[in-house]
């Protein structure tokens, strides 16, 4: 049986039109090419309408891991929102990544909701945890990541991993065609 993964990244407007998530976009392209993960997981739309925190969390099913994309106007909502998704789904896994993210601070002992922590560009670091979590292996060997083990926080190596040129357009393979209804 397939794991739900949510994808969320949280406009600044609260209203339509919004900004496209692209960010979060740009991940979900990258994870749908790759059929190891589209095998593992369910991916359905990402969440990007800055709604009441009770409707966007209507929106997220039974969710296994929820990767939320952090910027300067949404961390503070994406904070109540996890902490909401975790009392309602106490085993979900929370991945956080974005600019809104510091590196230079114990942001997980800060945040016991968030589990993960990604750095720098998402795609790549995303696709090698889901896989890792999913076949149960270490997790020391993924560039970007911040994790707990025994209470303390893991930083792993920063590493550049990726050349624009690798990563799909998420305008090119639909990624907002839905999107784009909500936003006109």
């Amino acid at each position: 049986m397939k794991k739900k993964l949510y994808l969320v990244q949280i406009a600044i407007s609260l209203s339509s039109p919004c900004f496209l998530p692209y960010a979060m976009g740009c991940i979900a392209a990258y994870l749908r090419q790759d059929p190891e993960i589209t095998e593992l997981y369910e991916i359905p739309q990402i969440v990007a309408m800055r709604e009441p925190v009770e409707t966007v969390l209507s929106r997220i099913k039974d969710p296994d891991l929820v990767a939320v994309s952090n910027v300067l106007w949404n961390t503070e909502y994406n904070k109540i929102l996890v902490r909401e998704l975790k009392k309602r789904y106490p085993g979900v896994t929370i991945l956080f990544g974005g600019h809104g993210i510091p590196q230079n601070s114990d942001y997980l002992a800060d945040h016991p909701d968030v589990d993960y922590i990604t750095y720098y560009e998402g795609e790549k670091t995303m696709a090698r945890l889901l896989k890792a979590l999913a076949r149960h292996e270490p997790l020391d060997g993924i560039p970007n990541l911040a994790f707990r083990r025994d209470g303390k926080t893991v930083r792993t190596a920063a590493a550049m991993q990726q050349e624009l040129s690798d990563l799909p357009s998420p305008y090119l393979t639909g990624e907002f065609d839905a999107l784009k209804k909500l936003t006109l």
